[in-house]
């Protein structure tokens, strides 16, 4: 009997020998494919994060190319003159300002202002 009983404690130390080596394993298996799913999720996201910086910055280069082919047009090409639609005031002074002689005098027609009639 004392012989079934050392076979039967001998089977069940290397029964647990056996389940704790499983387990390390399976522990150091977990740690490592946990390892490569973090490194993967990093490297997706640098790359999700380049890839929408990218696209940023090319639709605002396209953005500012839009601008400059469509003030090139209204400007050089169209011949307008006016960047900013019209401007009120003879052309080719700024903002609309009008034009003083060097002796003092203002351009236009003598007379009275705004229709006033003069008393004789």
């Amino acid at each position: 009997m004392v012989v079934v009983v050392v076979e039967v404690v001998d089977v069940v130390v290397e029964v647990v020998i056996v389940v704790v080596v499983v387990v390390v394993v399976s522990v150091v298996v977990v740690d490592v494919v946990v390892d490569v799913v973090v490194v993967v999720v990093v490297v997706v996201v640098v790359v999700v994060v380049v890839v929408v910086v990218v696209v940023v910055v090319v639709v605002v280069v396209v953005a500012v190319v839009v601008v400059v082919v469509v003030f090139v047009v209204v400007v050089v090409v169209m011949g307008t003159g006016d960047p900013f639609g019209l401007i009120p005031g003879p052309r080719g002074t700024p903002l609309g300002a009008a034009p003083v002689s060097p002796f003092g005098e203002t351009p236009g027609p003598s007379g009275t202002p705004f229709g006033a009639i003069e008393e004789g």
